[in-house]
């Protein structure tokens, strides 16, 4: 599945919105499609453009994007020390 750089200009911010995604299509006029009419329902009136890139997934972006994401589910891993029971769950949930 190739990646995809998507940047999405709008008028109320002077940085655009950028970010990395992997996307099944192979085709990246339907891609820029897709990602023209989420960012239409989005930002609405503030839309300015939409660019789309595909990118290698050897590319240093590509190896960030990875990093950021095991990061971020190694965050969300149960605990080793804890078992898995819905009720341990429950209870550490409502008591933070």
């Amino acid at each position: 599945m190739p990646y995809y750089r998507i940047v999405i200009w709008t008028s109320r911010r002077r940085e655009p919105y950028s970010g990395i995604r992997q996307i099944e299509n192979y085709n990246v006029d339907a891609v820029q499609h897709i990602m023209r009419v989420k960012a239409e329902e989005t930002y609405r009136r503030d839309l300015i453009d939409v660019e789309v890139q595909m990118i290698s997934k050897t590319s240093t972006a590509v190896r960030q994007y990875f990093e950021a994401f095991k990061k971020r589910m190694e965050a969300k891993k149960w605990p080793e020390d804890k078992p898995f029971t819905p009720a341990l769950r429950r209870r550490d949930y409502y008591n933070r």
